[in-house]
C-alpha cells in the first residue's frame, strides 16, 4: 500500500476549489484516479484503512 500518496488540505483550497461544505471530508482514490470512497465529517482509523485497502485491491 506505500504506491498510494496522501494529501491534507489545512489551508482549505481543495476545500474551496471544489465548495465542499462538510469539511473534514476524506476522498480515496485508486492508482487509475477514480473515486473508491469518501467520508464527510471525522473518519475513523479501522474505515480509513478499509477504504485504502479497497482502493489497492481495485488497482491490481
Amino acid at each position: 500500500m506505500d504506491t498510494h500518496r496522501f494529501y491534507s488540505d489545512t489551508l482549505f483550497r481543495l476545500a474551496s476549489a471544489f465548495r465542499l461544505t462538510g469539511v473534514p471530508a476524506t476522498f480515496v482514490y485508486d492508482a487509475e484516479g477514480n473515486l473508491v470512497d469518501y467520508t464527510l465529517g471525522a473518519v475513523s482509523m479501522s474505515d480509513l484503512t478499509l477504504s485504502i485497502k479497497k482502493a489497492h485491491d481495485r488497482s491490481r
